[in-house]
This record gives C-alpha cells, structure tokens and sequence, in this order.
C-alpha cells in the first residue's frame, strides 16, 4: 500500500468518529492531506484541529510524512460511516423531546415584549412568533427530563453538562 492510501486509510483513526463524520481526506500530495468538511463550520475547525491531527500522524507513521492539512475547496463528501451515537435520526423521526404549549398570559407576554422593543408591527410578530417557538421547544425539553446547560442554561439532552454548541464555542 502506497503512503497515500495509508494515509487516506488512518484517518478514521486519527481523526475520530465525531471529526471523520464531518471532515474526509480526499487526497494527499507531497505532504498535504486535503480534506473537504460538509459544513463551513467544521472546515473552520480544521484550522484549530490540524496541530493535533498532524501530531496524532506523526506518531502513527513518521515525521515529515504528513506535514499539512489543507481543506479542500470542492467536491462532496463521500458516504462514510457514521457511528449510531452520532447519527441522525431518519427523516420524519425525532428522537427528541417534542415542544410543549405556553400559558396564553406567557405568549401574551412575549408578544407585549416584542412590541415594546420593535417599531414595526409585523416584524414584532415575526419576532415574537421565533420566541414562542423557542420557550415552547425548552419547555417540551425540560417537561422531558433534559438537564440544563451549564454555560447557557438551554435544556439538552446530549451527553455531559454543556449543550452541543456550547461544547464548541466556549472553553
């Protein structure tokens, strides 16, 4: 096997279930794996994973073998599998916690609120109808036992204290 493909073939490996469900090597040429991400977002992460992934490289094959991981600008990600735990769930079938109806006085509420900070009516009630939707989702995820996040206090039902965006963005 040439070190091209043993490099393609490792990085399940190196990489991890969670970032080799999101980031695939698509080639490698003198030194750089590319690799494409099937959100904008994880091909941000790259910049911030690619200290780590190169050492976890260097140590599996050598030094100097691997030397830079570049994304990749085009090209979709090939099908590759994604654990059961990192899956989601078929279409039509949410796993989750379903929202759950406010109080007439607390959408009322929202709607006095939305009004007082926006000028325009029909924004206010676009707005207002986003912030019924969301206290009504939190509602349904507290009424079903999801714990709350400790750095931003949004109920979830995800592994550890933090909610999954807050397992990203804060340290």
């Amino acid at each position: 096997m040439g070190p091209a493909l043993e490099i393609m073939r490792l990085w399940p490996q190196v990489a991890g279930p969670m970032i080799s469900a999101h980031l695939n090597p698509v080639r490698f040429r003198q030194g750089t794996l590319f690799v494409v991400a099937d959100q904008s977002t994880w091909g941000h992460q790259l910049s911030f994973l690619a200290p780590e992934l190169l050492a976890r490289y260097e140590r599996l094959v050598g030094p100097e073998l691997v030397r830079e991981l570049r994304l990749a600008t085009h090209g979709p990600l090939p099908d590759a599998p994604v654990p059961p735990e990192l899956a989601p769930p078929p279409l039509g079938e949410w796993r989750g916690p379903r929202s759950a109806p406010l109080a007439a006085s607390e959408e009322a509420a929202i709607a006095r609120e939305a009004a007082a900070y926006i000028a325009k009516p029909e924004l206010a009630e676009r707005f207002a109808a986003v912030q019924r939707a969301v206290k009504r989702l939190q509602l349904g995820r507290r009424q079903a036992g999801c714990r709350p996040c400790t750095a931003c206090g949004v109920p979830h039902d995800g592994p550890g204290p933090r909610c999954p965006l807050c397992r990203f963005d804060r340290p």
